[in-house]
């Protein structure tokens, strides 16, 4: 199937936008040059692979056959692109000897590739939503639907500008990508309901459950890091005390 043209552009627009983001946001963080080419490059390869093996997987136990797949490329899965993107530049990052955090940068090309892909999407006529009589609801697949793709790109680019305010507020490195998690997940817990889903256990999606279980543990991750730091920290003033 031939993708729109506007489809195919913002979709470039989304990985070379989210690129040149992740390059500014780390090189500002004093990571050098080689780093964030290889941690980049390393991300970009795992993310697209991974998303599009991601889609595959679940079309395949959805029923669908592997001609069907492949007839239609442009299938892939954002969730699936962050956890194996994610995989790749941690494999990356031991083979370049860096043990900083790279997430805050991810965190900030993730939600504004998104919010721009999401466009894309909407243009390919992928990822659509359910069907609904809503004053804006747009004709795909063969129904009037929510234009889902369009809420998710307005939702990923409150979360990018959110990032934004607080880069230069975060208390540790990798907290920006932890808060991304967080609200990625939540936000994209409600959003399946207006898209076009399978539903497994409880009325709930494979995409909702997944969901659940990033913002839950992004959010047990940050309580954690912060109440080892405060008890680091403490340790430290105790000891002070006792050599004064």
């Amino acid at each position: 199937m031939e993708q729109p043209i506007l489809g195919i552009a913002f979709t470039l627009a989304a990985y070379v936008v989210g690129s040149v983001v992740f390059f500014k946001f780390s090189r500002k963080r004093g990571f050098s040059s080689r780093e964030t080419r290889w941690i980049l490059a390393a991300g970009l390869c795992g993310g697209i692979l991974g998303a599009k093996f991601s889609r595959m997987l679940i079309s395949l136990s959805a029923g669908a056959t592997p001609e069907s797949i492949f007839a239609h490329p442009d299938g892939r899965t954002i969730i699936g692109g962050i956890l194996f993107g994610w995989m790749a530049v941690e494999f990356a990052k031991a083979k370049l000897k860096v043990n900083r955090s790279t997430g805050d940068a991810f965190a900030l090309a993730l939600s504004v590739g998104e919010a721009i892909g999401r466009i894309g999407c909407f243009f390919n006529g992928c990822c659509y939503g359910s069907t609904s009589t809503i004053f804006c609801a747009v004709y795909q697949a063969g129904a009037w639907r929510h234009p889902a793709q369009l809420y998710s790109a307005a939702v990923a680019l409150g979360i990018f500008l959110l990032l934004c305010y607080l880069r230069t507020r975060v208390t540790f490195e990798g907290d920006l990508f932890r808060i991304y998690l967080l609200c990625f997940g939540i936000a994209r817990f409600f959003l399946e309901f207006v898209r076009e889903r399978t539903s497994i256990h409880f009325g709930l999606s494979i995409a909702q459950w997944v969901s659940l279980e990033i913002a839950g543990s992004m959010l047990i991750a940050m309580l954690w890091v912060h109440r080892s730091q405060k008890q680091i920290e403490g340790a430290v003033k105790a000891n002070e005390q006792r050599t004064l």
